[in-house]
């Protein structure tokens, strides 16, 4: 487990590599987030509720918010003092039905003109899976709706109702949404 450094006000977000399978990568996140409660004092793992769209939170620790998110090779699990969303994704071929069906034409011209579109691709991606799972939609909220320029790691976006980080660990990009009190 490896401490990402974020903005303070944001929380902490943890990494860890995780194996192949989706079983072995759900069960490392899981696993992530014990770790990362028992660093924030908690003894055992609290019990997990659910909201009436699915999204897990603790009925004990209502302060406490988390996130997780796996793919083929790592986990993540980002704690906050608000209502927040990350998402991790290896990089992958940009999927042109998808580009067409769900980013906007701002995001589309980007790809157009950018020197690795596949990993630009898997970037904003990873910022409208993290907003989506922040407000705890999932990908039902329509994703053409949300609009994303990255200029480096900063991002600028439409959506005045949240704050949003993203980084890159080697062929990973990692993106974190914290809605605005």
């Amino acid at each position: 487990m490896r401490k990402l450094l974020l903005p303070k006000m944001y929380g902490s977000l943890y990494v860890c590599p995780t194996g192949e399978s989706p079983k072995e990568q759900h069960e490392t996140a899981h696993r992530l987030l014990y770790s990362c409660m028992q660093s924030k004092g908690c003894a055992e793992m609290p019990s997990l509720s659910r909201t009436a769209s699915g999204k897990p939170y603790f009925a004990e620790f209502p302060e406490m918010h988390f996130n997780l998110s796996h793919c083929d090779g790592m986990a993540v699990c980002l704690l906050s003092s608000y209502e927040c969303g990350v998402d991790v994704e290896q990089c992958r071929n940009m999927r042109p039905k998808v580009v067409q069906k769900i980013f906007t034409p701002d995001e589309q011209e980007a790809l157009q003109t950018s020197d690795n579109p596949d990993f630009l691709f898997t970037r904003i991606w990873t910022l409208k899976e993290s907003y989506v799972k922040a407000i705890g939609k999932g990908i039902a909220y329509p994703l053409h709706t949300l609009n994303f320029r990255l200029d480096g790691n900063f991002v600028f976006s439409n959506r005045p109702d949240a704050y949003f980080w993203h980084t890159t660990e080697g062929n990973f990009a990692i993106s974190v949404c914290i809605l605005r009190n």
